[in-house]
């Protein structure tokens, strides 16, 4: 019988290499990935999608809301031993922890994780290089962007608030045993695709032992952005050689 929900999501993070993850996974012959990059449905599962902002129409036409949608996205599942998705708002998003647990708690979810003032300058590109950014300057785009979520805009918007990873990951400690997540590096993805993807596939595949231990106030390994009086970011580095091997088994 066909998988009807993925046996591993990648949650994200926005501009950090999960498209290229994405279509390192597709190709790999024991893993389906749903022919839609970022359904979000289990972020918008039921939501209006009233999104207000300057392209935001291609969220409202490419954004699964039905159970059954979502569930005809891995109709094509045949041989393949795993079944996964990508869609980077999972990371950001209140509900989606909660709502993936309830669907499949036995999912193994992946994040790659950029410095988050790379993310969001990278953010800021996009929207520009796409003509939907209506403000010249990163800075100005950053002091709007309050206002912007406020009035309706798509969560994507948020350039400053999804970097904020510590706060957004815990959601996900908090509900899934440790072993089923695994933390990543925008770095290692560019250093070492083909590792990065082989340990992904074999942990799509199969459950490894894993050598973590819940966090408490940090990460395994990554980058923790936080507040500083301007509002700006402070990235402060929180993976040493001997932590960093606790996320490549």
């Amino acid at each position: 019988m066909a998988l009807r929900f993925p046996t591993f999501v990648v949650i994200g993070a926005a501009k950090s290499g999960s498209t290229s993850l994405y279509y390192y996974l597709k190709q790999h012959p024991q893993i389906f990935m749903s022919p839609v990059k970022e359904p979000r449905f289990v972020a918008l599962e039921g939501h209006a999608l009233d999104f207000r902002g300057p392209g935001d129409k291609r969220v409202r036409e490419t954004t699964v809301t039905t159970l059954e949608g979502y569930q005809r996205l891995f109709d094509g599942v045949r041989d393949e031993r795993a079944a996964g998705e990508a869609s980077v708002l999972y990371l950001h998003h209140p509900d989606a922890a909660v709502s993936i647990a309830r669907y499949v708690p036995d999912v193994k979810l992946i994040a790659l994780l950029r410095d988050p003032s790379e993310r969001a300058y990278s953010a800021f590109l996009y929207h520009t290089r796409d003509g939907h950014e209506p403000l010249a300057t990163f800075e100005e785009a950053l002091d709007d962007e309050a206002r912007r979520l406020a009035a309706g805009w798509y969560h994507g918007w948020g350039y400053r608030d999804f970097g904020f990873y510590h706060r957004h990951l815990s959601r996900y400690f908090g509900r899934f045993d440790a072993d089923r997540i695994r933390v990543y590096l925008t770095e290692d993805l560019d250093r070492a695709p083909h590792q990065l993807v082989e340990v992904g596939a074999r942990r799509s595949i199969r459950t490894a032992q894993s050598r973590w231990t819940k966090p408490a106030e940090h990460l395994p390994c990554g980058y923790i952005a936080k507040s500083t009086d301007r509002d700006r970011f402070v990235l402060v580095a929180n993976c040493s050689s001997s932590r960093r091997g606790a996320i490549m088994p």
